[in-house]
């Protein structure tokens, strides 16, 4: 893409995401549809990720509604569990890693991104194991936030949930406890190894380190948005992001999905199709991000009372007291035209995308809410650009 491809991309961009792309019409004014999904809504995707990114800082930086003195006495800590392993597969270095000799025999670089995530032998890979490991990741992260609360009764989190190239799922979570509770890094981790959830655990990379200072705590917690930023794309469209070829792991990845379709779940009845989340998710039922809430022996991980429902509130609030229908419905349909001249500029991008089916969302519906997830019920925001807090 030239210079000027870039440039003119790039404010297209900007004018595309400016208002919904599939609003709802209630009394005569235009809502959101709440997506938080780029492929569906890159607009309300934004005001997902915003959201959450104000949430997770307001439970470990100080800012304008959080003093530096309400973070005194508290330790922090970064968690990553991840998946066991469900049978070998290709290894594929990063940009910074060392290269080594897969287990094919060969050698690959950081472009060889079509075998990351791809088994040796795809025959004797445990694909219904790997299936039913997703489907039980968020009861296995439920017991073991509570042995940990057990152990360290002042313990807040913060957690992104991360698909891996393979299709297994594994875990970020900054955690804050007192520092009075003498926390070690070496426990947490043992504990969480130590937790079960239907015969699953947690695989033998998962690690807990120590967040040092203020500076170390913002870089860790950017890090985290990181995931929610991946949190709002569909899967196809990070194997695009990844510049994977897809003709090299589509037959894994369709291997999966057959075995989330074979998983019998609580919500099957024989010889009807059931549409339970799992089924079109690779197992995965888990709320990809999320947070402690208040208890009566902590004040839940946002210090300042931060929710996604209190800044819906606020956006609701100013779009209420600045509400122009007609001047709303010409900017939502220069924000139309501007993503079709969008999708006509990187058309072939487009194509590949529409290959895969999203992970995230497979039977989601324009307009409305996936139902299960928390928010489904929730007061819609009004369409427009989102409010600067």
């Amino acid at each position: 893409m030239s210079n000027n491809q870039a440039s003119k991309a790039k404010e297209l961009y900007r004018k595309a995401n400016k208002f919904c792309s599939n609003p709802r019409i209630i009394k005569g004014k235009y809502y959101n549809c709440g997506s938080r999904l780029v492929s569906v809504c890159s607009h309300c995707a934004y005001l997902y990720r915003g959201d959450w990114l104000v949430i997770s800082y307001s439970g470990c930086l100080p800012g304008k509604n959080l003093p530096a003195e309400a973070l005194e006495g508290y330790v922090f800590y970064f968690l990553t569990l991840t998946a066991p392993s469900f049978g070998a597969v290709h290894y594929v270095p990063k940009d910074h890693d060392k290269l080594k000799i897969c287990g094919c025999g060969k050698i690959h670089t950081p472009e060889d991104l079509g075998f990351k995530g791809v088994p040796l032998d795809p025959d004797s890979y445990d694909y219904a194991g790997q299936v039913a490991w997703n489907k039980s990741a968020a009861s296995l992260w439920g017991n073991t936030y509570r042995a940990l609360r057990e152990k360290y009764p002042s313990l807040d989190f913060f957690k992104v949930w991360e698909w891996q190239a393979r299709g297994a799922l594994h875990l970020h979570a900054v955690l804050r406890v007192k520092q009075s509770e003498g926390t070690k890094p070496e426990k947490i981790t043992e504990i969480a190894l130590n937790q079960h959830s239907h015969g699953h655990g947690w695989g033998e990379k998962s690690l807990c380190e120590p967040v040092k200072d203020s500076t170390e705590r913002e870089k860790r917690t950017k890090y985290t948005g990181k995931y929610v930023s991946y949190s709002a794309k569909s899967w196809g469209q990070f194997l695009i992001s990844q510049q994977y070829d897809p003709t090299l792991i589509n037959e894994h990845y369709r291997r999966l999905d057959k075995a989330a379709k074979e998983l019998v779940c609580p919500k099957c009845v024989e010889g009807v199709t059931c549409t339970a989340a799992c089924h079109a998710n690779f197992g995965a039922t888990s709320r990809v991000i999320s947070n402690s809430r208040k208890s009566k022996d902590t004040p839940g991980w946002s210090l300042n009372g931060t929710t996604r429902k209190v800044l819906k509130q606020k956006r609701y609030n100013l779009y209420t007291s600045n509400y122009d229908r007609d001047e709303t419905k010409i900017g939502m349909a220069r924000a139309k035209k501007a993503r079709q001249e969008l999708a006509n500029l990187n058309s072939s991008r487009q194509d590949i995308a529409a290959r895969f089916a999203n992970i995230t969302a497979r039977y989601y519906k324009p307009g409305r809410t996936r139902p299960g997830t928390r928010n489904h019920r929730s007061k819609p925001s009004l369409a427009g650009r989102p409010a600067p807090f």
